[in-house]
């Protein structure tokens, strides 16, 4: 994230300040959502990441960023 200009102060702006755009279950339980928004520079981010919420544990599985016009480019990705 850190060569893609991103840090952690991003990513959790963009959790308090964005929206769910997608969301779905997955086979290993909890849900899976994706998370669309723009840090204080202005800079789109989406976030994708993992909810458990019987057990409150959230956990984030990729991050990307916003190129010229609307394409998003990862630029970080944990299994």
């Amino acid at each position: 994230m850190r060569s893609a200009g991103v840090d952690l102060t991003d990513v959790n702006y963009v959790l308090r300040t964005g929206h769910v755009y997608h969301s779905d279950f997955r086979d290993e339980g909890g849900g899976l959502w994706d998370v669309r928004g723009k840090t204080t520079e202005n800079v789109g981010l989406n976030v994708s990441l993992t909810v458990v919420s019987s057990e409150y544990r959230v956990r984030i599985i990729g991050v990307e960023k916003q190129q010229e016009g609307r394409s998003y480019e990862l630029c970080a990705a944990w299994d």
